[in-house]
């Protein structure tokens, strides 16, 4: 399983994702066992339109690995398009020439982030490219969020693959740190300072803690692994890494 986060926020854009890969495989003894290994790289610069794309599902397209299989797409096909929504539709198009939806039902989806143009200036945009909004399980684009101006401190958050843990765990510890920010002689501020790079580590920091909670349980821990963050701004791509470490700051 995957978990990849992206934030549309008065910053930019803030993306990340978690590396780990899970198989499925039967021992001798004919005992369902999970293997995870933590090299697939489900985050990806587009530079040519100063955009991100993430995803999460099946690790395979055709032949291929996924995380393979996008940076080959985004090599081949960036320097054609002009727009975050010409690449998503174009993905989606071949996506459908590779999984043909009659025939086959996958889980695999695709968040395209960047900034568009519009009469007021250019705002952070996102775009998401399924396969479960079509009655015959058709990979489409859909925009998920219009480009707008955001107010300090608003954020609208996506995710996608094995949210489940996350989304109650954080909801949770989302309304604690607000009511910690004017709580006590010393407010509580996370992160801090409150930027499009600390965005990324917190972003970092939210997929590193559901990965520990996962080694800590009963479950097979199938997010986890360094995590790749991707921050833009409006001058472009800023920056892009991937390691587990969450940093401060000026560290």
């Amino acid at each position: 399983m995957t978990l990849i986060l992206t934030e549309l926020s008065e910053h930019g854009v803030a993306m990340a994702a978690d590396t780990a890969a899970t198989k499925k495989a039967v021992s001798e003894g004919g005992k369902t066992e999970f293997q995870v290994s933590h090299d697939v790289i489900k985050l990806h610069p587009i530079k040519e339109l100063s955009a991100g794309i993430s995803f999460y599902g099946m690790g395979l397209i055709g032949r291929t690995r996924t995380d393979v299989w996008v940076a080959d797409f985004i090599r081949r096909t960036a320097s054609k398009h002009t727009s975050m929504k010409s690449f998503g539709i174009a993905l989606a198009n071949e996506l459908n020439s590779i999984i043909p939806p009659v025939k086959v039902r996958v889980i695999l989806g695709f968040h395209i982030a960047g900034f568009e143009q519009t009469e007021k200036g250019s705002f952070p945009s996102a775009y998401q490219i399924i396969n479960g909004t079509s009655p015959d399980g058709a990979f489409s684009c859909t925009q998920r969020q219009p480009p707008m101006e955001y107010k300090q401190g608003a954020r609208l958050p996506l995710r996608g693959g094995d949210a489940a843990v996350y989304t109650k765990v954080f909801e949770l510890l989302e309304r604690y740190l607000w009511m910690m920010r004017t709580a006590g002689p010393v407010p509580l501020t996370v992160p801090y300072p409150d930027n499009l790079r600390m965005r990324c580590e917190y972003l970092r920091f939210e997929i590193v803690t559901v990965s520990n909670i996962y080694i800590l349980s009963n479950q097979v821990a199938s997010i986890g692994g360094p995590v790749t963050t991707l921050s833009i701004s409006s001058k472009g791509i800023e920056d892009y890494e991937t390691r587990a470490e969450i940093t401060r700051e000026g560290s």
